[in-house]
């Protein structure tokens, strides 16, 4: 399909791809005992699997982190969340609900209707890990019980992306605080962007508001939060949301235009071409001030800012 699809399978040697398949076809047919020739790399290959396959969410991959090798044989036994005919059952319940899914239109506007759609319907499980919720951690809970953590939402997004015959992966990494986090890479007109729709949930200004400060953004920009070791490269050319919507600025003339469209009650979040600086920030909300002193209304103007990203946030507040 393209270069981002089975983006781990495709990295694996050729021997790695054909335990890859054989570890796959078993885990499909719900084998109590999983048996293959050893192979070294035989961790890889899982994780591969893992990031692969969305679809496999009823398997917990959290207890699957040992295996035994004899007579040149690896061994190991999955848990299975749930038997076939319930996960026939749930697959047949996440396909007719994303069915219903109106995303047409060109990649960007798909990219941007899964991500809408999964901003307005999921809350992060913040009680997953404590309560082993695996729900939490596949595309059951974001897609049919509205909550999940970081690895499922992002794999919910992957498995809709693969409906909507969209190239993209997930990526793994590690953040600033050493905690594992997963996100999106989707290819548009044919360049890939990072996708971090926790970075969006926890960046919301209130519950009425979608962010799209993570929304196709570049390496440059997704390595100020996470560092990771593995996955594609994106694009450098700088089409987020912000430049897509005409929603970035780089000079006055471009703050006064936006400010025209400027709703009291309503928020306005802009992105600064060029980046952030303490210097620029106290400009820009000066300007802000200036600009909007002509509304005759008892508001109080909020400005906040993503000093790491340059984006804007101004509202009139009553």
């Amino acid at each position: 399909m393209g270069e981002l699809k089975n983006y781990y399978f495709n990295r694996l040697s050729f021997s790695d791809r054909a335990c890859y398949l054989e570890v796959l076809a078993q885990l499909k047919n719900f084998s109590p005992l999983i048996k293959v020739d050893y192979v070294e790399n035989f961790s890889k290959i899982m994780t591969s699997i893992a990031n692969d396959r969305s679809e496999l969410f009823y398997i917990d991959w959290g207890k699957l982190k040992g295996y035994s090798s004899h007579a040149g044989k690896i061994m190991f036994k999955p848990i299975y969340l749930f038997n076939k005919v319930e996960s026939a059952s749930y697959t047949k319940k996440i396909d007719k609900f994303i069915s219903k899914l109106d995303c047409g239109g060109d990649d960007y506007s798909k990219a941007k209707c899964v991500h809408d759609f999964l901003l307005n319907k999921v809350k992060y499980d913040n009680m997953a890990r404590d309560l082993h919720r695996p729900d939490s951690h596949s595309i059951i809970g974001p897609i049919l019980f509205d909550e999940g953590v970081c690895e499922g939402i992002a794999e919910a997004a992957q498995y809709i992306f693969d409906y909507l015959n969209m190239d993209s992966t997930v990526i793994l990494s590690i953040g600033k605080d050493r905690i594992g986090h997963k996100w999106n890479m989707v290819k548009i007109d044919g360049q890939s962007y990072h996708m971090d729709l926790i970075g969006d949930i926890d960046s919301k200004w209130d519950d009425n508001h979608i962010s799209y400060n993570f929304f196709l953004i570049s390496d440059t920009e997704m390595k100020r939060f996470y560092s990771w070791t593995e996955g594609p490269s994106s694009s450098t050319d700088g089409k987020d949301y912000f430049v897509r919507e005409g929603l970035a600025v780089s000079s006055d003339r471009d703050l006064v235009n936006l400010l025209k469209l400027f709703i009291p009650g309503q928020l306005l979040c802009f992105k600064t071409i060029g980046g952030y600086s303490k210097k620029s920030a106290d400009y820009i909300f000066k300007f802000c001030q200036d600009n909007l002193i002509s509304i005759k209304y008892p508001y109080s103007l909020e400005c906040k800012v993503n000093s790491l990203l340059g984006i804007y946030y101004i509202k009139l507040m009553q």
